[in-house]
């Protein structure tokens, strides 16, 4: 046991008894059981690389062989005498359900009651306790990967905040049960992704939409359930619902919970006096603050998908919660043209500031129907009066795009615009209505709230453009928030939030657009602006694009969309260069790369639509149709098994 002091030898023993406040028999005793906790993920993944040694398959077979070499290291360290306290001479599937299950008891025994074999009281558990209790049943409920247990859990936390066996409502019981809450949305959110990777592979047919239909979230309700238990005051317990929001990836609900928290938090640290609360209470409350201001600086992305496609939301979840990223549905409401002459360059006040369906949480418009029900699609989500011609044009002519794309017909032939096409770019349109309302400036607010709506404000946005202005007329400009776009299909590049930023630092504050994920066609050549950026003469796909107030309202003001909507965007980025540099640089007709990039004055001359693109794009859409074979090359008309092409 850890009284003998073989586990104090070593740094790894000494970095964990530094998470505790002190070095007291009750800290040795919390880090002695959390490094039990430990230990046992370790022996599991060293079971399994053993049992992968002996692979039929060499390449699954060598790195298995390396990996337990490097268990075997790890054992025989000094560092690692905690290992010992877990000694199998035989991992069994059975056995690491038992010794997880035994784990998952113990450490939930002090916090929820009808779990307290031991007799110990739970209102007595400390924050120390409480702590060690969070990490050991995460650990616990990520190495047996029961998706049914961690729901049981989050029930029985469910039952004990509802006060069956805490009728006494004791502050130090509720903190401590809700401790719990974050590691089991961890390893809820984790369990799933693995669940869902599982489906899929059992599934060759391409499509998993079906599978996706029959995957449920039972974690949401639960968590809701929990909220409408917690009122204002309840500093502790929205800690925790805030860190399961972004664990998630879930911006809408935590906007939300900002929305109704953070005015009352900043009010109640700003405007009351220090006798009116205790310095206990204070510090909870600036530590809440705190985190809502660290998770605002999470990028919050705005994804465009269909309902009946759970499957890509399903991915690209998935792919948000690698990255560390907010997710908010992107389509808002549609307004009429009267209505978009009316806001045009207006301002909101803080009255008019909430979290409703107006600025996002909408599911792409479905194309699968017929005109009539578009129409009604669009009936439903329009303010105002207006149709379907207001957005879109009826026809367009594809041998407008013939000097990008070879296969186009040739001729003046005019065609009609496909439903799924025009429902694509109601959907994108709805995107950037919703982007112009969240970035709208407020005004005539106090100094409080003012702060206030600043900060809510940032959890809608994906950051702030920082470069140097393009015009010489906003020299003076400040840093403009900015708002990603993404369709459910684009697959995020690596370390995608990073790169963001950086590319952000970059991008002129004055900008209108920036595409992240496209393909470009041969002839239409992009002009090196920085490190980063280029200015593309013409693009296909709005996989992925960022957007500023400006530049919403610039394609607001440009509709109606004339053919599909990504190259109506294209040809907007080619209109800049109908001029002697378009001729210089050889668009339409070859990519030759321009020698000099022109002044910043001709830039601003010839950019009236201030589109850029990332030269190394931050994502890319999935290519393959539905049951084709997986690495054979699809025409750029068949990438999005869900549009059909018109021209």
């Amino acid at each position: 046991d850890f009284k003998s002091g073989e586990t104090t030898k070593g740094w790894f023993y000494q970095q964990v008894i530094f998470l505790f406040d002190s070095m007291s028999q009750e800290s040795h005793k919390s880090a002695f059981k959390l490094m039990q906790a430990l230990a046992f993920p370790v022996h599991v993944a060293g079971s399994v690389w053993k049992e992968r040694s002996m692979c039929i398959d060499d390449r699954i077979r060598d790195i298995a062989q390396v990996e337990v070499a490097a268990y075997e290291r790890l054992k025989s360290s000094i560092d690692a005498a905690w290992l010992k306290f877990l000694q199998f001479d035989e991992m069994t599937e059975e056995l690491v359900q038992k010794v997880g299950h035994d784990f998952l008891s113990s450490s939930v025994s002090n916090v929820l009651p009808e779990n307290n074999e031991h007799g110990t009281d739970p209102i007595t558990s400390t924050r120390q306790s409480s702590l060690v209790s969070g990490m050991t049943c995460l650990l616990s409920l990520l190495t047996i990967g029961d998706f049914d247990e961690v729901i049981n859990l989050c029930n029985k936390i469910l039952l004990t905040l509802k006060g069956g066996k805490l009728d006494n409502g004791d502050k130090k019981s509720r903190n401590a049960c809700l401790f719990l809450l974050p590691a089991c949305c961890y390893a809820y959110t984790n369990i799933m992704c693995r669940k869902w990777e599982t489906m899929k592979l059992g599934n060759t047919m391409g499509r998993h939409t079906a599978s996706a239909f029959a995957v449920k979230d039972l974690f949401s309700p639960i968590l809701d359930s929990i909220t409408e238990l917690v009122n204002l005051d309840d500093w502790a317990n929205i800690d925790a619902i805030a860190q399961c929001c972004v664990l998630l990836c879930d911006g809408r609900r935590l906007l939300r919970l900002a929305n109704n928290v953070l005015p009352h938090a900043i009010k109640t640290l700003m405007r009351n006096s220090g006798a009116a609360i205790s310095s206990d209470e204070r510090s909870v409350i600036s530590r809440v603050t705190s985190l809502f201001v660290d998770a605002c600086e999470i990028p919050t992305v705005r994804v465009i998908n269909l309902k009946r496609r759970p499957d890509r939301l399903l991915d690209f979840m998935a792919d948000a919660a690698k990255e560390q990223l907010l997710v908010i549905k992107g389509p808002a409401k549609l307004r009429s043209k009267s209505q978009v002459k009316k806001n045009a360059n207006a301002i909101v006040s803080p009255s008019s500031i909430d979290v409703n369906e107006a600025c996002s949480g909408y599911d792409a418009f479905d194309g699968q129907c017929g005109a009539d029900e578009l129409d009604d699609q669009l009936l439903e989500r329009l303010a105002g009066d207006g149709a379907l011609s207001d957005f879109i044009r009826a026809k367009w002519r594809p041998g407008d795009l013939r000097a990008f794309d070879r296969e186009a017909r040739n001729g003046n032939e005019l065609v009609a615009t496909s439903i799924t096409e025009r429902a694509c770019a109601l959907s994108h349109i709805a995107s950037w209505m919703g982007v112009e309302q969240s970035l709208s400036p407020v005004v005539n607010a106090g100094e409080v709230d003012g702060y206030e709506q600043k900060v809510i404000r940032m959890f809608k946005i994906s950051g702030f453009a920082r470069g140097p202005a393009l015009l010489h007329k906003n020299t003076d400009m400040e840093p403009a928030p900015v708002c990603v776009v993404l369709e459910d299909d684009a697959v995020l590049a690596d370390r995608f939030a990073e790169r963001l930023s950086s590319l952000l630092e970059e991008l002129p504050r004055d900008f209108h657009f920036c595409s992240l994920g496209y393909s470009r066609p041969k002839t239409a050549p992009i002009v090196d602006f920085s490190s980063q950026l280029g200015i593309p003469s013409c693009l296909w796909y709005l996989t992925g694009y960022v957007l500023s107030l400006e530049g919403a309202r610039h394609l607001i003001q440009s509709l109606p969309v004339t053919g599909p909507v990504d190259s109506w965007m294209g040809m907007k980025m080619c209109s800049n260069w109908d001029n002697v540099y378009g001729h210089w640089i050889g668009v339409g007709k070859h990519a030759r790369a321009m020698s000099k990039l022109p002044s910043r004055k001709d830039l601003s001359k010839i950019m009236k639509f201030r589109a850029f693109a990332a030269l190394v794009p931050l994502c890319e859409q999935k290519v393959g149709k539905a049951g084709g074979d997986a690495g054979v090359r699809v025409n750029w008309r068949d990438r999005d098994t869900d549009i059909a092409y018109s021209g």
